[in-house]
């Protein structure tokens, strides 16, 4: 059994379609991967992750066990204390916990997608990347070549090894490729930061309008073992 956590140096980063394309290289090399995203805020009692997730992956979606792979689910589009507050809700991790043992136990790798970034708080006194911690998980992160990225980059992985969490790869989402100058220079640096601060970190690339990410089998094993 292998979890692992997909987060992103920001919002709107592109978890979601890196979380399906992952799944689907999976799916595709013969494993049995499940998606959840513990908290979803902007939506409606339907998952549009879960929904994303299933599509791209090229999964069957169902609602009946929604609640399973998407413990909280909130209308306003805010972090999740906020949203939940706004609901006249509050986070419970233990639920959240509870919820991800119960759906390891019904497949072989399960891949979590995260809400914004790592440090954005579940609740007053939980911040994401407690959680990550307390479970004892690898990430996932993804980056893009949008403005500030090398800096949200940078700044996530110098946190997980504050917290000791192992990066097990970094996926360069294409998207947006607004300036290749940018594009290509973001790529060159985070490469390089990676040679040189975190070596046993893949990396990984999701071109635009792609449903996978192209991984050896090496790859599959390192970031399954």
């Amino acid at each position: 059994m292998t979890t692992i956590f997909i987060t992103g140096i920001d919002t709107d980063v592109g978890k979601s379609v890196a979380c399906g394309a992952l799944a689907n290289s999976l799916l595709q090399s013969g494993h049995h991967v499940f998606t959840q995203k513990w908290v979803e805020t902007g939506c409606d009692m339907v998952s549009q992750d879960l929904e994303t997730h299933a599509e791209i992956a090229q999964t069957q979606f169902n609602t009946s066990a929604q609640d399973l792979h998407s413990p909280y689910r909130f209308e306003y589009p805010a972090s999740p204390h906020l949203s939940a507050e706004l609901a006249n809700s509050e986070i419970d991790t233990d639920y959240l916990v509870a919820q991800t043992k119960e759906l390891e136990t019904q497949c072989q790798h399960l891949l979590i997608e995260g809400a914004g970034g790592l440090c954005v708080p579940l609740n007053k006194s939980t911040l994401l990347i407690d959680l990550i911690k307390q479970l004892s998980l690898s990430i996932i992160l993804v980056t893009s070549s949008k403005l500030g990225s090398i800096n949200h980059t940078i700044l996530s992985l110098k946190t997980c090894q504050q917290y000791n969490i192992d990066v097990k790869a970094l996926i360069y989402n294409h998207f947006p490729r607004k300036d290749d100058i940018i594009f290509n220079d973001s790529r060159e640096t985070l490469q390089a930061y990676l040679r040189t601060n975190n070596q046993s970190t893949l990396w990984l690339e999701l071109e635009q309008n792609s449903k996978q990410i192209a991984l050896s089998n090496r790859q599959i094993e390192q970031l399954l073992c």
